[in-house]
């Protein structure tokens, strides 16, 4: 596909990552950026469906049993997971501002947000609704991913919101998200809209795009007004075999919507209110060891649902100043960097004084020894939306989730890898997720080409076996991705399916209980049914 179109999910990243990462009145000033980056990655994912899913999906008109190959299915996942973590973005911007008071800004989101939830709808709802197969395909489709009937509840989300829902009965068209009524939301923003002054340049497009979907939008309406569709929506619940899931997940979704919008970050941790707190993270740092691999997940966060997979993030533990001194105080270290001081002519002996002299670590080095605000040691390098840098275990390791993984190679190996990993210092963030460039990292290449093979680097940890079998990188939208659920995967491939020689040993695993409010340390075994945990909230 082209690069617009690979760019379809991508980018929204860039400004979704910091809408529950900042205190509630921090989101709110970014809401208007937040919804136009969401819009317009809409838009283009659309572009996307018309060009190269449409024609897939339309096989069924012909053959009800159309068979696809697994190129295709791809195109067809990918799209429908992606249209689905937008709509449930929306949905939680949308929530977010619900009950405010009445505002320019306010009452141009919320609008905005229904506008654009009810549009991309529509083009589905018109161009399958004489396709069975094609919407059976959708409400089943990537089963882990996306909640069973997630296309009949948005489907049925377009035609409560659109038509006048008084003297309707809901029941007979229920949805998994909450329905707003369109017509209410745009009569009360054209009345704060002809009264604002001193418009932002981004509300000014918004506007703009609000005013091109109108005009498309009014193609449709005879579609979502017509009482006889109407008729055959209810008659198409009723037939649905998913009822009971169905409903059962409303409940959840309702729970997990309210839970993303009530949620007070605590300023004083980075993560906010988590189950891991800063004695259960100070245990799990006496489990690992510099050069450890991490991951962890933080459930609430909206920046999961465009990730693929449970596990969210992943970084490399460095140990503190003194605890990395220490750990890599050995014959063998201190020998190589000792001849590295030498070949490059700098005023050092070892590990310490070459990171602290070299021109591709110096800058990194001296950031590596600065303590944060709260005097915690810098304990970690990660990739982030901030770019490369340190961080504390208070900042990284208050998560919900937690595993570490040790690579099975020498500690020249580990501090060669950590090297490497300093000199990609204050490298930005990759938004787009292509993992065949170099110049931006996400927090899984930080750590994977970390570890790549080099001269004189004894050992090196392989991710790309062979990705014609779908192994650890992963093509999504024509670009090469490492989703960090895939480090669990290889490490389970390795240790209990034997595929190939081990690299990554098993360390430690903190799991959250929500319902007891904290975190307990559990097996190995149940740090490998993570890789099969689905990635929302509310399907756990």
């Amino acid at each position: 596909c082209n690069k617009n179109n690979a760019e379809v999910i991508m980018k929204l990243v860039f400004i979704l990552l910091f809408l529950l990462m900042s205190s509630t009145s921090q989101a709110r000033s970014q809401d208007l950026a937040i919804l136009h980056e969401s819009i317009k990655r809409i838009d283009q994912l659309l572009i996307y469906y018309n060009d190269e899913v449409k024609p897939l999906l339309k096989r069924y008109k012909k053959n009800s049993h159309v068979v696809f190959d697994r190129n295709e299915n791809e195109k067809i996942d990918q799209f429908w997971t992606q249209l689905i973590d937008h709509r449930i973005a929306l949905h939680t911007i949308y929530n977010s501002r619900k009950g405010l008071d009445a505002s320019y800004e306010n009452d141009l989101i919320l609008y905005s947000v229904n506008l654009h939830l009810q549009f991309s709808a529509v083009i589905l709802a018109q161009d399958l609704w004489d396709i069975p197969g094609a919407r059976q395909k959708l409400n089943k489709t990537n089963t882990r991913e996306v909640p069973r009937g997630s296309y009949i509840s948005m489907v049925n989300e377009l035609f409560r919101s659109v038509r006048n829902t008084k003297g309707m009965n809901l029941n007979d068209i229920p949805t998994l998200f909450p329905t707003y009524a369109l017509a209410v939301d745009q009569t009360q923003f054209y009345k704060t809209r002809d009264l604002a002054v001193d418009k932002s340049d981004i509300a000014l497009k918004i506007e703009q795009l609000n005013e091109v979907v109108e005009k498309r939008y009014e193609a449709y309406q005879t579609f979502v007004l017509s009482s006889l569709n109407m008729r055959v929506l209810k008659f198409r619940f009723l037939k649905y075999q998913f009822k009971s899931i169905f409903y059962k997940l409303m409940t959840k979704i309702s729970t997990w919507l309210g839970d993303t919008k009530t949620r007070n970050r605590n300023p004083d941790y980075y993560n906010g209110q988590t189950l891991i707190d800063l004695k259960l993270a100070q245990e799990i740092q006496k489990k690992v060891r510099p050069g450890d691999i991490m991951i962890s997940r933080t459930n609430w966060f909206l920046s999961n649902l465009f990730l693929p997979g449970f596990w969210m993030h992943s970084f490399i533990y460095t140990g503190t100043p003194t605890e990395f001194k220490a750990y890599f105080n050995t014959a063998e270290v201190n020998e190589h960097y000792l001849l590295k001081c030498l070949e490059e002519v700098l005023p050092c002996t070892d590990l310490q004084g070459y990171l602290a002299n070299s021109a591709a670590t110096k800058k990194a080095w001296q950031a590596f020894l600065i303590k944060d605000q709260y005097g915690h040691e810098n304990a970690l390098i990660e990739a982030t939306s901030e770019g490369v840098h340190f961080s504390s275990i208070r900042h990284t390791f208050l998560n919900d989730y937690l595993g570490a993984m040790r690579p099975r190679t020498s500690k020249l190996t580990k501090a060669m890898s950590i090297e490497d990993a300093m000199a990609s210092f204050d490298l930005e963030y990759d938004f787009d997720f292509d993992y065949d460039t170099d110049d931006r990292l996400v927090c899984s290449e930080l750590v994977i080409k970390s570890f790549y093979k080099r001269e004189g680097k004894p050992e090196s940890l392989s991710i790309n076996y062979d990705i014609d079998k779908g192994l650890y990188l992963k093509m999504v939208m024509g670009r090469s991705t490492l989703p960090v659920i895939n480090l669990v995967r290889k490490i389970y491939d390795e240790n209990v399916v034997g595929m190939r020689a081990r690299e990554l040993d098993f360390v430690a695993f903190l799991k959250g209980d929500p319902r007891k409010k904290t975190a307990y340390f559990m097996s190995e075994d149940e740090f490998y049914k993570t890789r099969n945990y689905p990635k929302w909230d509310f399907m756990q």
